[in-house]
């Protein structure tokens, strides 16, 4: 389904929305797998194993990154087909879609891991609504402040990473002396 969507969509606005549809889905997979964890009681049984529970949580950081590169990576394949049939290269698109990617992909990361441990499947869902529209509103109002692309980009970029970094170190501190439900 995600594949004819992106396809569909790539025909219609930019191929190179793939990359970032692609990214933004396997990134969503993480939340997917913490809460399996908690349903299947895997949080209570592995804090008696011998891993932390910090390093848990950065199983599921890492998780996050892994995933949402092995998205952009295939997003740009996709997306390099797609363009390579239609001939549309326009190397600004190009650039801003791949720009793009990894801020959807760490902005919104430092806000959904700590969202659905702390707030449960249902509740964490509002975290997971609001922080890509959010992620996006920072991208874009950095591009219209800002007279560079690269520059606005390359700010975004930062941000995104110092965000996701001090999420994975402050959440995974907060988290080692909490209970786990």
């Amino acid at each position: 389904v995600f594949l004819v969507a992106g396809v569909g969509m790539s025909f219609l606005a930019s191929p190179w929305v793939m990359c970032i549809m692609s990214t933004v889905m396997l990134g969503i997979m993480v939340s997917g797998t913490i809460n399996v964890d908690k349903n299947s009681g895997w949080l209570k049984l592995s804090a008696v194993l011998p891993v932390s529970r910090r390093k848990a949580v950065s199983s599921k950081y890492l998780l996050f990154l892994l995933l949402s590169a092995a998205g952009m990576a295939v997003g740009s394949l996709i997306s390099l087909a797609v363009t390579a049939v239609t001939g549309n290269w326009d190397m600004e698109n190009i650039l801003v879609f791949l720009l793009l990617a990894p801020v959807m992909a760490l902005l919104p990361g430092s806000v959904i891991i700590p969202c659905v441990y702390i707030l449960g499947e249902e509740k964490s869902y509002l975290g997971l609504i609001l922080s890509y529209p959010a992620a996006a509103a920072v991208f874009v109002a950095l591009v219209l402040l800002l007279p560079n692309l690269y520059l606005a980009a390359s700010i975004a970029i930062a941000l995104g990473v110092l965000c996701f970094g001090a999420s994975w170190i402050f959440f995974g501190k907060y988290l080692a002396k909490r209970d786990i439900g």
